[in-house]
């Protein structure tokens, strides 16, 4: 059985392959007839696609193993015997078994990312593949490609390489003539080199294998020629029309509507920079309705010569047309493919250049494991893979299947194919309208026929391999789809909205050329609520935003609008904060990174805490870019710009001073110092050795950090900590694996430091700024989602690679074979996205782009939509939307922000739509927080550093608090509850105690969540709660002085609240159990010192946590 599972988002998908995993690894191996083994889990693949989501299915699946063994989950543990038919105490038994079995074969444990997995068969064949034993895996393109194109560069002028030198002079040339910098053409080549050499793109560029680039230039020569021809006889009939009007002495003003008309029509078209356009309507009207000149009976001398020239003029002009009748496809077409054609070219020498640096340096870059191990799959015995491999899967599990590429799936397929044919279970979970990585070479049209069951398009895709076609065919009858129906994360209000607003959309397509968007979404994604009566926020506004910049893709937008996104985007986080949400419980996402850092950067300016992408960047760490500076002090010790930096940054950072023309000349002149000494000895520290640059230099990079950082504490601020971490890493990775030298790393570092990040802490207490594709996969309490106004259509000077048999025999485009050889043609090419190529033989490819750009937009809305938990705040743009758009359909479909208009206009978004409003709030419940995620904050630091000679780290107690040696043996949990109470001012310090608790040692992390419950039932007693209320006054383990104490000290023994009403004075005391002879002994002492104190109202309160029985005593 291979079981296809499509659903939608929340609905648990990574849950029930959990589940199935569960069930795989703890029932009964009926194949082999013995029943259950404990390490039958290592016949059980599970693949995923990040490494994040590989560790958090293994603590799933370790985390369910360990609850079932504890009994823990009744409910589920009832279940899953059920379904396996065994006694739920024989599931515990295995459950126990089997997570032994793991922690001591814990490599066997085969939850791994798909290109983990292909690593491993890869590593299995380096012999058949011709690879080094021992090699690396490569993950970063950037700076592969531009090392690369570096050395390509090098051998430009040598004589070996003249056809190489010939192709980069004609694209330097080409691009110069444009108007573009020759600096940053390198740049542009590594930029679209990076966008064709992955896995989308793969078959495409496979199929130019048989072409040279000497090739492409003599292609690209005819069809600059065939296109030029058709120009000069344009140009030729236009100079000859134009001559005649000239010669006739007819001014062009002279002809019907002036400069609109005949003479210009004729005066544009001699010098042609581009295919010409239609005639306009003053043209055509001559043509059709013979009116070349506005004068109709007493005709000026003018006029008189326009009619005695009017027919040879109209020959011209119909010859012009007729060419461009005759010529306007394949014109256009030419010049599509050759566009890029130059770039084209140079991609296999860019390639091969790629992979002889790689090969240098025994390293394979990851992108390459599919494509060699496709040649392994293809042809040889699943058996034959299994024995190489040394384990043996009779069960594959993959999850989010949707991203899946052509090769990831054409790899797997063997191993399905040889399951099923044994019948064995295999399960694929996913959901096409999340498929948002199509740039990566996702495929959801894998997915969405599986689940469908008609595999004519993935037939059709892979029609080249015999052998994969008839894999595919086995797979028809072990199919089974099944569906998640309900939404286990979202409000009941939100996924009503989601379901009515995607509904409409697919509705709308329904009878379109895009009506495949109903393949998607389909009539059954529509999803119940597992939250029904939990009432969510769902709130569309609008901002206004001038026509003029409407249905641009471009980067330019009005000032105004960008201010009021921004200030709407803070004033929601500020809401969501005053009804008692986190700031860790808001995320912001946005669809473009310039959005997130305009957003990013307004909060940060309104002091709101926040991590973003940018944020978490080596580069925004100031004590990171310290250390990089005196680095490169130490390599460029003259270079006065570097001193700048490094002297601002200490300024700042060691030795902190206020900004003065005093200290800037001071600055000035240091780093005008011809002596570096002095500045060392500037910053020197008095109290450790002075810096010796000397003695630094002949130190290795990673000691010479080391060493910096711990001179001058950069360890001692807790958040830059995890950076400064992050930043030795990089330096021992890079001096281990490239070189040693201090040059070449501040080199690499100068890009690396805007990749190069932390990862995002989980226990932060911020907003969370990210792009859509980030959030995929999480959840929010509160999501924003700001500039919802992008396009639905491919971006300005977007590609697309485009097969070009719908050409047919076109002999520009073939080279002449010789001798026996075969004739060689461009089979694809690489084509700007334009409108113009609906009206060429590429047409039915350009829809289809058009489609899947749609389709991926639109799971881009629905991946953003269906995010939060319990409030959705939509930002979108107010413009002048069409009352026709709706009828035009997608020609004035211009973005998410038309739609939501639309929605809001139509009966099934209850048609509220007002002009001059601009905000809706479709579901008004203003819902209170539903749960919070207690974290560990900063606020109670632990000391980090490797230093010789510090002191071991050791845990605080709160000695004066609880009896400590008591408290570490029994540990008892009520015990643990009245410390906490005792920490508390109000019910809103409760987190903070906890996170004390646990920075303390006196609470383990895995009883925050129990914790917080226990502290809320407490808190929440109609008795207890008034003495919490911030509205009195209230003291927490107050000692009293009494006249025989030890010398006036503070007893020890005290009430652990004190709480001052206006009437009376309560004295708290907080008990494990029901109070005792000697705990009302202690009291009533309480009682009697505070009256001798003064107060005359006096009542003392035992409360006994465990139950929150009070004992009140006067």
């Amino acid at each position: 059985m291979f079981k296809i599972f499509s659903s939608s988002a929340g609905s648990g998908k990574t849950y029930t392959l959990t589940k199935e995993y569960l069930k795989l690894a703890l029932g009964d191996r009926t194949e082999t007839g013995k029943g259950f083994e404990a390490h039958q889990f290592k016949t059980i693949l599970a693949v995923t696609f990040t490494n994040a989501a590989a560790r958090d299915m293994k603590d799933r699946i370790l985390d369910q193993l360990g609850k079932i063994t504890s009994g823990e989950l009744n409910s589920q543990l009832s279940e899953l015997a059920s379904e396996l038919k065994i006694d739920p105490s024989e599931l515990q038994n295995r459950a126990r078994l089997t997570f032994h079995a793991i922690l001591h074969d814990y490599s066997s444990f085969s939850v791994l990312t798909i290109d983990s997995f292909v690593q491993r068969v890869v590593t299995a064949f380096t012999d058949d593949l011709e690879l080094p034993y021992s090699f690396e895996v490569e993950m970063d393109t950037d700076a592969v490609l531009q090392t690369a194109i570096d050395r390509l560069m090098e051998k430009v002028g040598q004589e070996d390489h003249a056809y190489l030198s010939e192709a980069l002079e004609e694209f330097y040339l080409d691009n110069a003539s444009d108007g573009k910098s020759w600096y940053g053409l390198a740049g542009t080549l590594a930029e679209f080199s990076k966008g064709q050499l992955g896995d989308r793109n793969y078959e495409f560029v496979q199929k130019l294998n048989e072409l040279n680039p000497d090739h492409f230039r003599t292609i690209r020569r005819n069809l600059r020629e065939k296109n030029r021809e058709v120009e000069q006889r344009i140009e030729q009939l236009a100079q000859d029309g134009y001559q005649l009007i000239q010669d006739s002495g007819i001014p062009e003003k002279a002809f019907y509507y002036g400069d609109k008309g005949v003479g210009a029509y004729f005066k544009k078209r001699i010098s042609l920079t581009a295919f010409p356009e239609d005639p306009n309507s003053y043209v055509r009207k001559a043509l059709d309705d013979d009116v070349w000149h506005s004068g109709k009976k007493n005709l000026t001398p003018e006029q008189v010569q326009i009619e005695a020239i009017k027919e040879p003029l109209r020959e011209y002009i119909l010859q012009i047309e007729q060419i461009r009748k005759d010529t306007l496809l394949r014109y256009r077409t030419f010049g599509a493919i050759e566009q890029h054609l130059q770039k084209v070219a140079l991609l296999k020498q860019i390639k091969q250049e790629c992979d002889d640096l790689l090969r240098e340096q025994n390293r394979i870059h990851i992108s390459e494991f599919n494509r060699l191990i496709v040649k392994v799959v293809t042809n040889e015995p699943v058996p034959f893979i299994y024995e190489r491999l040394g384990e043996k899967y009779h069960h594959i599990l993959i999850d989010e299947f949707q991203d899946t590429s052509k090769l990831q799936f054409v790899n797997l397929l063997p191993l399905l194919d040889n399951n099923l044919a044994y019948q064995r279970f295999n399960l694929a979970v996913g959901d096409a309208k999340q498929a948002i990585y199509r740039f990566r070479g996702g495929d959801m049209d894998q997915i969405v026929a599986l689940h469908s069951g008609n595999l004519d398009p993935l037939l059709s895709a892979h029609e080249s391999s015999e052998t994969t076609l008839e894999r595919l065919s086995g797979l028809q009858h072990h199919l089974q789809p099944d569906r998640l129906a309900t939404n286990w994360r979202s409000a009941e209000s939100i996924v009503e909205f989601n379901n009515g607003f995607f509904r409409f959309m697919a509705d709308f397509y329904a009878d379109t050329d895009f009506q495949k968007v109903t393949d998607v979404f389909d009539a059954q994604f529509r999803q119940a609520s597992a939250k029904a009566g939990v009432l969510g926020h769902v709130q569309l506004d609008f901002i206004e935003k001038p026509d003029r910049y409407a249905a641009k893709n471009t980067d330019e937008e009005e000032p105004d609008f960008n201010a009021q996104m921004v200030e709407r985007t803070l004033n929601l986080i500020q809401k969501a904060v005053a009804d008692g949400y986190r700031y860790g419980d808001v995320a912001v996402l946005c669809r473009f990174k310039k959005n997130a850092r305009r957003i990013a950067d307004y909060l940060e300016a309104n002091d709101i805490p926040l991590t973003s992408e940018d944020s978490l960047t080596l580069q925004s760490s100031e004590r990171v870019r310290f250390l990089v500076s005196l680095l490169q002090l130490l390599h460029q010790p003259e270079n006065r710009m570097v001193r700048y930096d490094m002297l601002f940054l200490y300024t700042r950072l060691i030795n902190p001073n206020l900004p003065s023309a005093a200290l800037m000349e001071f600055m000035d002149d240091m780093a005008k110092a011809e002596d570096v000494q002095r500045i060392f000895d500037l910053i020197s520290k008095i109290d450790k050795t002075p810096l010796d640059p000397t003695v630094l230099q002949q130190l290795s990079i990673y000691e010479v950090s080391e060493k910096l950082a711990d001179y001058f504490d950069l360890y001692e601020n807790e958040r830059d900590s995890a950076y400064l971490f992050r930043f030795m890493d990089e330096v021992l990775t890079y001096s281990s694996r490239y070189s040693s030298h201090l040059s070449d790393f501040l080199t690499y570092w100068e890009t690396a430091q805007e990749k190069v990040s932390v990862s995002t802490p989980a226990d932060q207490n911020a907003v969370t700024i990210q792009t859509i594709h980030k959030s995929k996969g999480l959840e929010y309490p509160v999501v924003i989602i700001p500039y919802a106004d992008w396009s639905f259509k491919p971006r300005n000077n977007e590609t697309m690679w485009a097969d070009l048999w719908p050409l047919g025999d076109v002999e520009e485009l073939s080279i002449p074979g010789i001798g026996q050889q075969e004739i060689r043609r461009l089979q694809t090419a690489s084509i700007t996205i334009r409108k113009d190529l609906d009206e060429t033989p590429l047409a039915n490819q350009y829809q289809d782009e058009l489609y899947r750009t749609f389709v991926e937009c639109m799971n881009l809305v629905y991946v953003a939509f269906t995010r939060p938990t319990d409030r959705l705040y939509i930002i979108a743009a107010k413009q002048d939307f069409s009352p026709t758009a709706k009828a035009d359909g997608f020609k004035n479909a211009n973005g998410i922000d038309f739609w939501l208009y639309t929605y809001l206009s139509d009966l099934r978004g209850n048609a509220c739509w007002e002009d001059g409003k601009l905000s809706y709030c479709l579901h008004d419940y203003v819902t209170q927080p539903t749960k919070h995620s207690l974290t560990l904050s900063d606020s109670f630091p632990v000391s980090v550093g490797n230093r010789e000679g510090t002191q071991p780290l050791r845990l605080r107690r709160i000695e004066r608090t609880i009896d400590t040696s008591a408290f570490e043996k029994s540990r008892a949990w009520w015990q643990k509850v009245c410390t906490a109470l005792s920490m508390l001012q109000t019910p809103q310090d409760s987190e903070k105690a906890i996170r004390r608790m646990v920075a303390e040692g006196l609470l383990r992390a895995s009883e925050q969540e129990t914790m917080w419950s226990a502290l809320q039932s407490v808190l929440n007693h109609p008795e207890i709660s008034p003495l919490f209320s911030s509205a009195r006054r209230g003291d927490n383990n107050r000692r009293i002085l009494v006249n025989n104490g030890l010398h006036g000290k503070p007893q020890r023994n005290g009430p652990n609240r004190v709480v001052k009403f206006p009437e009376k004075v309560v004295l708290v005391n907080y008990l494990t159990e029901l109070p005792d002879e000697t705990d009302q002994r202690k009291m009533r002492s309480f009682i009697k010192l505070y009256h001798q104190m003064g107060y005359a109202a006096v009542e003392g309160w035992l409360v006994a946590i465990n139950d929150c029985s009070i004992l009140k005593m006067n």
